[in-house]
């Protein structure tokens, strides 16, 4: 059953809501959370979640909300500690080497001769950053 008092958000306020909280990964940190909350309080809006129990108009499903989003918060920093251990761990066996690099060296180096760095990355259609890590494996090769 519905309650009465209920304001659902209109589509306008809720797509502003959700595109300024969500982080890379798609979920909620913590302090986006709160800061969620505080936005629905200004507007006299709560949140009922009717498969759980959670209910953000009272303090409970506030706290509820907080720390489901502390645990999910943990455990994105738990998979991205494991992710790194598992890359370092490949790089010491030899394993991982990265992304192979799709930029030809010998191009840089041909153009090197005649252009600078910026025009040597608009003619290749590659980053100014890019061009400048090229010529400098260039010149590591070189000594």
């Amino acid at each position: 059953m519905i309650d009465p008092s209920f304001k659902p958000l209109s589509s306008s306020h809720a797509k502003a809501m959700s595109s300024s909280s969500p982080s890379s990964t798609g979920s909620l940190d913590p302090s986006a959370i709160s800061n969620l909350l505080a936005r629905l309080d200004e507007k006299k809006v709560g949140f009922r979640c009717l498969d759980q129990a959670i209910d953000t108009t009272s303090s409970t499903g506030r706290l509820t909300l907080s720390i489901l989003g502390a645990v999910a918060a943990f455990e994105l920093d738990i998979r991205a500690e494991r992710q790194r251990e598992g890359i370092e761990a490949a790089k010491k066996r030899g394993v991982y080497q990265g992304r192979r690099s799709n930029i030809d060296l010998d191009k840089v180096r041909q153009l090197s001769t005649r252009m600078k760095p910026p025009e040597i990355a608009a003619v290749m259609g590659i980053s100014r950053a890019s061009a400048y890590r090229a010529l400098s494996q260039i010149a590591a090769e070189a000594a």
